[in-house]
């Protein structure tokens, strides 16, 4: 009862008014890829990224790419296409930064997302509160900046011996294409993210690309599945975080608690 008081009470105070049924996924991203806001906290810098994500290999990937080794903290949390989670907390306390932003992004309903908050320190400690406030800030305050919309269900299409020369085609194909992979024949292999609607459209133009091309149909949240250990790294520090979970709620009541006190003092005056 109080676990579901407090998330109740974050995601409520969250300027964030989504909508409350149904699954959302990042609209289409802004030039340079991504979203981006920034925040001084008590000196400390403060980088919020958020990008897409269909699995957590390309959350990692995505975290590779935004974040600054030479920061303090490059902490991170992520939901799959599938719903599948991922954070870590870098370094800051336990269950203090990547908890609260995955909090976020559930409370959002929002699938296929990551958000990296780069922390640069200036010098002064923000205690467990404070930094549970600011990384959640941060994470609204990304979301806020990025467009939203009704998530679409679909499935992967594995797609193997493709003709070299007709690789081009796969890109003009509907839906989401990952990294095109050449076996030693030549030819040309690829998974396929495809929206349910076009399914049959896109099986046809597949099966046209030559009579010798494997269409494999994996289930709809395959695109989700962890295939190889280096990923299974992924998810070490979010269950490291998640063995913190109730310390964190914990922390999370007492800073409401504070807070409603300060509320009450303030309206006294």
């Amino acid at each position: 009862m109080l676990r579901g008081w407090i998330f109740a009470t974050l995601f409520m105070r969250s300027s964030l008014v989504l909508k409350a049924a149904g699954k959302l996924q990042l609209g289409p991203l802004p030039p340079a890829g991504f979203w981006e806001t920034r925040m001084i906290i008590k000196k400390s810098r403060f980088i919020a990224r958020l990008g897409a994500c269909s699995t957590l290999e390309e959350a990692k990937d995505f975290r590779a790419m935004v974040c600054d080794p030479k920061a303090n903290h490059n902490c991170w949390a992520a939901r799959s296409r599938g719903g599948e989670l991922g954070s870590s907390d870098d370094g800051e306390p336990a269950g203090t930064a990547g908890m609260p932003m995955r909090a976020v992004l559930e409370g959002s309903h929002l699938f296929g997302a990551i958000v990296v908050v780069t922390r640069y320190f200036g010098g002064i400690k923000l205690g467990t509160g404070g930094l549970v406030r600011a990384y959640s800030a941060l994470t609204r305050a990304v979301l806020e900046e990025a467009q939203l919309e009704e998530m679409v269900e679909g499935l992967t299409l594995r797609v193997r011996r493709v003709p070299a020369a007709q690789v081009s085609s796969l890109y003009r194909c509907t839906g989401q294409l990952g990294d095109v992979h050449f076996a030693a024949d030549g030819t040309a292999e690829a998974e396929l993210w495809v929206p349910h609607r076009d399914l049959n459209e896109v099986r046809k133009e597949l099966m046209a690309l030559g009579s010798q091309v494997e269409i494999e149909e994996g289930d709809p949240g395959d695109q989700d599945h962890l295939e190889d250990a280096e990923t299974e790294e992924l998810l070490e520090d979010s269950e490291e975080s998640e063995a913190f979970q109730d310390e964190a709620l914990e922390q999370w009541n007492e800073l409401l608690a504070e807070e409603h006190m300060e509320a009450r003092w303030q309206g006294g005056k």
